[in-house]
């Protein structure tokens, strides 16, 4: 390939993923046994792929893909079982979302998304930041003021670049949407 879009080391070195040029599909190198696969196989749409993160210990590996049919669509691919599974919604429809950050642990994925179908009380048509639990299969909208309370911006309110923490107990995000608090520490 000529470069990538995106690129994940775990923390031991020993798993690479990346995006593929102009997200042609995401690949996992296993530097222990110099192998590359394309684990994005599988997915709805595995050659329009963005994001990519990896645990900590490069167990779990996150992503985001598009299709026309069914928009965003964040994956998670377990790289002991070799397995893919979709990350899905409370309803079993494929969860829409994009740029997703895996937690270290691997427990806890962030997103973006604008849907208003994730979760409770989300009626502003606009983009927000969530977090899914792996285990639990929870969502959380984490770009809430300290009540609660939605955000407030116009049209132009925008959610980037979400983070989680090692064990996802914080998410760090850029936004330009206002009414968020500052002295808030507890985003999740």
């Amino acid at each position: 390939d000529a470069g990538t879009d995106a690129l994940a080391i775990d923390n031991e070195g020993r798993y690479v993923a990346y995006v593929g040029w102009v997200g042609e599909g995401v690949y996992l190198i296993d530097t222990t046994t110099n192998s590359i696969s394309q684990i994005s196989e599988g997915a709805s749409s595995p050659n329009t792929c963005a994001s990519v993160s990896i645990s900590d210990d490069g167990r779990y590996v996150a992503f985001g893909c598009y299709s026309d049919a069914s928009g965003n669509e964040i994956y998670i691919y377990d790289t002991a079982a070799q397995q893919l599974k979709s990350i899905e919604d409370k309803n079993g429809a494929p969860l829409d979302g994009s740029e997703p950050m895996i937690s270290g642990n691997g427990r806890y994925i962030a997103f973006s998304s604008s849907s208003n179908a994730l979760v409770e009380g989300d009626t502003d048509n606009l983009q927000d930041v969530f977090v899914y639990d792996v285990l639990s299969k929870v969502i959380h909208r984490v770009s809430v003021t300290a009540a609660g309370a939605q955000a407030y911006g116009a049209a132009a309110s925008q959610f980037m670049y979400p983070s989680p923490g090692k064990d996802g107990s914080l998410v760090v995000f850029i936004t330009n949407s206002g009414g968020l608090s500052p002295e808030s520490t507890d985003l999740h």
